[in-house]
């Protein structure tokens, strides 16, 4: 509230007083919106983080507001209640001013429906990616997309196969899911959406003539490719559908299609031609589809023939596979992925490997550029340090000091590193190409076998069967909460935290007692970590992180207590 009154008091009226001074005030159109909406603790986010990295399509981020004033031209103090989108502003403006729309224009103008006159009112149309404007290609990838009636709202969860229908009317702040009560509701809204995403078919006005194309030789700028677009997944939408691909550019002209596709086994490269910008391909029996699915990602761009001036910038996509895949052949699809499938993770693997090596060459040059003076200042502090916890050290004893000086420098650490990580990991992603986003599942892989190991050579069998239960849950945890690559670090960084913190706890607490403080120590510890990102800029404070931080630390005790028991010789779980 505070901050509208500052804008309306501090920008707007000032705005208006200078218009109305320099005489352009009954000659000037004044557009207010915004480009999201805000997330006030909704769904365990704050601010408006689903622009950013979660990709999220609730009403409380899509919903803007719409301001149009022009004084003399404009009934005043009208408030109409119809949803619109952003690409109507374009439009209206133009017809305001009588400017003619251009050819390809999506978005209707609105001036009839300010003015009072008919209105059809037309489904609106969301689309997000994870990671929003700093995604990278895997975060892009992961779209979504929404669909919003009068009524009905489908949210499309496509990359992760998964919807979400709501019913506006009698859920407003989308808490129901009512896919499963009004399936054919959902059906069609999908349908709807599905020729969107395809096709984004521009919605304009009925007259809205398109202008004639140019000639092929006229034309000596580079093309651009409209569909599909870079990091799209094309989904099969039924064997009668077809694939319909569009570039700017004459619409009759020989075309040549460069393309790139596969990894290992199944990559293809070459060249073919097509005869129009809007060349059509398909339609596709679901097998066929599941067959050219072996030879993701796809990737093209397009020229006039011979014109080398116009050629596109490269397209990289995705096929996903049907969801009725028959039985025999889907094992038959795994088994002839396997081996770019074991090709992709040695070569991430090496990625990882050297881009961290080269992390930690960085490291250690950073270290040896440390002046003489900086090296004897932190002398001194360290040496201070040490004089000053001299009593508490003797006081605590070497084994007490040990363990808490471990978790306390531990803590400090975490929270040291929260305003480094950004600038660290876009060095990482860069020297591992992009790898290390497997760098937390890695570890916990390597953690989890070496468990095992451990657990194994002690001859216990009941430690094996718990860790075989805690690792669904891991799983589980990579899924659902870990989308992101640094949140998956946060399995092993809090679960690591939960042990530290139990084994200084456990010197002077029974057992059961010593879990159960070091567990909520740790979930006070992600609060306060959290609390620390929402102060950072461009950093947020998520609900879900705590309870990713909760769980984590959870885990680690149970691994704790597992190995830990095996290694005792205690049978007791």
């Amino acid at each position: 509230d505070a901050e509208i009154r500052r804008l309306d008091s501090e920008f707007f009226a000032r705005l208006r007083r200078t218009l109305v001074a320099t005489g352009l005030d009954a000659n000037t159109i004044v557009v207010v919106s915004a480009d999201h909406g805000e997330e006030l603790l909704d769904r365990g986010l704050g601010g408006h983080i689903s622009t950013y990295q979660e990709a999220r399509l609730y009403d409380e981020v899509v919903r803007i507001p719409l301001l149009i004033r022009w004084p003399g031209h404009l009934s005043a103090g009208r408030v109409i209640d119809e949803p619109v989108q952003c690409i109507d502003i374009m439009p209206t403006l133009l017809e305001l001013v009588d400017a003619p729309a251009p050819p390809g224009m999506q978005g209707q103008s609105l001036l009839s429906l300010i003015e009072g006159g008919e209105w059809t009112t037309k489904p609106l149309f969301f689309a997000s990616s994870y990671g929003g404007y700093t995604a990278d290609a895997d975060e892009y990838r992961r779209r979504t997309h929404a669909v919003r009636t009068a009524r009905w709202k489908l949210i499309d969860n496509a990359w992760e196969g998964s919807r979400e229908l709501y019913d506006l009317a009698a859920d407003p702040l989308e808490r129901v899911d009512a896919a499963n009560r009004y399936p054919q509701v959902a059906d069609s809204l999908q349908a709807l959406l599905n020729e969107w995403v395809l096709y984004a078919a521009p919605r304009m006005s009925a007259d809205t003539a398109a202008a004639p194309p140019p000639l092929a030789k006229a034309w000596d700028q580079p093309l651009e490719i409209h569909y599909p677009q870079a990091g799209d997944t094309l989904h099969w939408q039924g064997a009668e559908h077809a694939i319909k691909l569009k570039w700017t550019g004459p619409s009759r002209a020989e075309y040549a299609i460069e393309y790139d596709v596969g990894i290992g086994t199944y990559h293809l490269a070459g060249e073919i031609t097509a005869p129009s910008s809007a060349p059509v391909y398909g339609p596709f029996q679901a097998n066929f589809w599941n067959s050219l699915v072996l030879y993701n990602p796809w990737k093209f761009r397009v020229s006039l023939r011979d014109r080398t001036e116009t050629k596109s910038e490269w397209v990289e996509f995705n096929l996903a596979a049907t969801g009725d895949v028959k039985p025999e052949f889907s094992w038959r699809l795994w088994l002839l992925q396997a081996p770019a499938v074991l090709g992709a993770v040695v070569d991430h693997v090496y990625k990882l490997g050297m881009g961290l090596g080269r992390g930690m060459g960085d490291l250690y040059l950073m270290a040896i550029s440390i002046g003489a003076a900086d090296l004897i200042t932190y002398a001194l502090l360290l040496a201070l340090a040490c004089a000053l916890s001299k009593p508490f050290r003797r006081r605590l004893g070497p084994v007490r000091s040990q363990a808490w000086g471990l978790a306390v420098g531990y803590i400090a650490f975490v929270y040291c590193t929260i305003p480094l990580l950004p600038e660290v990991w876009a060095a990482l992603v860069g020297y591992t190409d992009g790898s290390i986003r497997y760098l937390g599942i890695a570890l916990v892989a390597l953690a989890g076998c070496g468990f095992a190991v451990s657990v194994w050579r002690r001859g216990r069998w009941w430690p094996l069967v718990a860790l075989a239960g805690i690792a669904p849950v891991y799983g589980y945890l990579l899924h659902v909460y870990a989308r992101f690559p640094a949140e998956r670090l946060h399995l092993v960084e809090y679960g690591l935290m939960g042990y530290v913190l139990m084994r200084a706890l456990r010197l002077d607490l029974r057992r059961a007692w010593a879990y159960l403080a070091s567990f909520v120590l740790a979930v006070l510890i992600g609060i306060g970590d959290e609390c620390i990102q929402w102060a950072l800029p461009q950093r947020f404070f998520e609900v879900k992180d705590i309870e990713l931080n909760a769980l984590s630390a959870a885990l680690g005790l149970l691994l704790t207590r597992v190995v830990g028991g095996a290694e005792d010789g205690d049978d007791s779980v």
